[in-house]
């Protein structure tokens, strides 16, 4: 149906796509999605201490090396 539209588009190891697309009648209705590839991956771990306001935080970064990507 005709009618303005809102796009979510993910894939795994991607970044998502959000677009709004506007779809009309009697018309061939087309959009480009480009979703890029995240070869850099980051994970938080935080360790509540017992010293007053004081956090122990871990960053842990995996890079994806695969020359050329694909």
């Amino acid at each position: 149906m005709e009618g303005t539209y809102e796009l979510d588009l993910t894939s795994d190891r991607h970044a998502p796509f959000r677009r709004t697309a506007v779809v009309s009648a009697a018309v061939t209705n087309g959009l480009e999605a480009f979703l890029s590839r995240q070869t850099v991956q980051y994970t938080w771990t935080v360790d509540p201490v017992q010293v007053g306001d004081q956090t122990h935080i871990t960053v842990q970064t995996v890079f994806e090396a695969n020359v050329p990507l694909q």
